[in-house]
């Protein structure tokens, strides 16, 4: 299968196809797996009519684009899933315009097809991202794998949209393309605790997402300034109890920060359970899969804030009634007011409610990977270290690793895979040792011996890339004024996350002596723009890749702006340099940032995207 990816692939990213139009093409043969992988009745026929067009065909043959009329399924019978993605795809046609017509979609037997169809046909050799495209003088065909997710079918009929919406001229040079992603989870993180995104621009995200090839999509639930997802009232304001009985709608809601004064989130914005099964079901359209995200015990803010308000309280966790006192302590000993007190028995399952009322909704779409975040934790709670002793342990850190072990062994019986960051997992030596199986989101670079890259790696984990310098778009302005998101802050890394740096770099041109990465990103390189020690994590440690968008400062910038601005601080734009390079690492290569540009002028939004 390694050498089927390499071998004849023009290019493996959506981002880099419009090249085929300029490069010389060499006449394709059809593979013999594909015509096997027809209906019996139709496999004689269709590779006697594929070779003839292919053979008739020449360096300067091509397809002309008004000529499509139909999409036909080579199938007298697919599969649901089938049916679903041709009916995404023919909305994507129809709402681009840029046949002029509506296209017909229909399954009928490879024999029925006419000049001028997209003919697609089942390819059971192919993985499920995977597809072969085929332009004749007078067909196009798409093969593609037979899992039922059928990504690589809804990838390569938006590619044959993205080289209709991009031809100058209505031509199609006649060839062949070979796809298969580089990055196998291409995830969007998008912080919607502190900043209450409206339910219509994160459908617009979910779009624009599908369009750019990510696959999923991490909603991060709770922080600080905010828990915004009440799945625990529909819009109607009828309380709907969890999987264990609780309304915990009181604990959403918004806080402001010392350090966000003016910025700051209506505090009374929320979600509805509906808004939020109407994003999931949009998503699943879309096939975009949803990653629920929560973060405890740090960055509970927001948590400790809705529970102190309140004169007392009561709660259900696996059938046992726990209460909280009206004067009880919430939060921890220590520098950090925002990290819950882990040693007390009622706060501990307070956080493991919420956790699985989240892991149950969520299970309802099915989700199946799961992330605690558990980053920037503070430990300076004595009470942790008899916590940790009580469980095997000695140390307040201990005692951490002890309740991060406890997240994940109930979201593992609830069937997920789950995730977290790295930064303060491993940043000491435990004499508990962290669940083998937790994935690590490598956010924050280091260079020490227990917690690098390096050392994750050998530890048999699974990886996922999300260092800041190239994944980041933070909504905040640095202490010497300038926008996190801008090429000119350097009081973060995020300076190096811009469109243009993270496709081709900076040539060595950003002004920072420590930068040692002017090439631009790589999703297998673990490291940031002045890391000291290069790990790259091979196919089989690679989880993923992420792009973050944090909303620190809520109010920093508007929605629509953020989602339409042209300028370096664009969002969309980012999100295209980012999905090439997670598709094809070496996209940069192939294609200057100039012709990149170009490429996506015409066609950088969505045609479902809703104005």
């Amino acid at each position: 299968m390694i050498n089927k990816r390499i071998i004849s692939r023009l290019f493996a990213s959506a981002m880099i196809l419009l090249m085929l139009c300029s490069c010389s093409i060499k006449k394709p043969g059809i593979p013999p797996q594909s015509v096997a992988a027809l209906p019996q009745e139709n496999a004689a026929s269709a590779k006697a009519q594929i070779r003839a067009e292919l053979d008739a065909a020449s360096g300067s043959g091509v397809f002309r684009i008004e000529n499509i009329s139909r999409i036909i399924v080579a199938s007298a019978d697919p599969d649901e899933g089938v049916k679903s993605t041709v009916a995404l795809a023919a909305d994507l046609y129809d709402s681009s315009d840029a046949f002029g017509k509506s296209l017909n979609a229909k399954s009928d037997l490879f024999s029925s097809k006419t000049d001028g169809d997209i003919v697609l046909i089942e390819d059971d050799s192919l993985f499920a991202e995977d597809y072969i495209r085929i332009i004749t003088e007078k067909n196009i065909y798409l093969f593609y794998g037979p899992e039922k997710d059928c990504n690589g079918l809804l990838y390569g009929l938006q590619d044959i949209l993205k080289l209709c919406m991009n031809s100058s001229d209505g031509l199609l040079k006649c060839g062949k393309t070979d796809f298969s992603p580089d990055t196998k989870e291409r995830t969007l993180m998008l912080d919607c605790a502190r900043k209450c995104w409206s339910v219509k621009w994160i459908k617009n995200l979910i779009s624009e997402m599908s369009w750019l090839g990510f696959n999923a999509l991490e909603l991060h639930l709770t922080e600080d300034q905010g828990i915004r997802a009440n799945i625990w009232q529909d819009k109607n304001g009828k309380t709907v109890p969890d999987c264990n009985g609780n309304d915990f709608s009181f604990l959403c809601g918004g806080k402001k920060v010392s350090w966000n004064e003016d910025y700051y989130e209506d505090p009374k914005a929320e979600y509805s359970r509906d808004d939020i099964v109407e994003i999931a079901e949009w998503a699943k359209r879309c096939h975009i899969d949803i990653i629920p995200s929560v973060d405890f015990p740090g960055h509970s803010g927001r948590l400790i804030y809705a529970c102190e308000s309140k004169d007392g309280f009561s709660f259900k966790y696996k059938g046992k009634t726990y209460s909280i006192s009206g004067n009880e302590k919430i939060s921890a000993d220590g520098s950090q007011s925002n990290t819950v007190d882990i040693s007390s028995e009622s706060v501990r399952n307070l956080t493991y409610a919420v956790t699985e009322a989240y892991a149950s909704f969520f299970k309802g779409f099915g989700c199946d990977r799961f992330d605690i975040a558990s980053d920037e934790v503070s430990v300076d709670d004595s009470g942790w270290s008899e916590y940790a002793r009580s469980n095997g342990g000695s140390t307040m850190f201990d005692g951490y690793i002890v309740y991060v072990n406890s997240l994940c062994d109930i979201l593992k019986d609830m069937g997920y895979t789950v995730r977290a960051n790295n930064d303060f997992l491993f940043s000491q030596k435990t004499n508990i040792p962290i669940d083998k199986e937790l994935q690590i989101c490598y956010w924050k670079p280091t260079d020490s011996d227990y917690g690098s890259a390096e050392y994750l790696i050998s530890d048999g984990r699974t990886v996922f890339n999300c260092v800041e310098s190239f994944c980041y778009y933070v909504l905040r302005q640095s202490k010497s004024g300038y926008d996190a998101r801008s090429p000119e802050c350097g009081w973060w890394d995020f300076h190096h996350s811009t469109a243009k740096r993270v496709f081709c770099g900076c040539g060595g041109n950003c002004g920072y002596l420590s930068c040692n990465e002017p090439g631009g990103w790589n999703p297998s390189k673990l490291w940031g723009f002045s890391s000291r020690k290069k790990t790259t994590a091979s196919a089989e440690n690679l989880g993923g890749a992420y792009f973050y968008i944090w909303g620190d400062w809520a109010k920093w910038d508007t929605e629509e702006n953020i989602f339409f601005r042209q300028d370096e601080l664009s969002l969309v734009r980012r999100l295209w340099s980012s999905s090439a390079k997670m598709i094809d690492w070496d996209a940069d290569k192939s294609l200057s940032w100039d012709e990149f540009k170009k490429y996506i002028d015409k066609i950088e939004y969505s045609p479902l995207i809703a104005n």
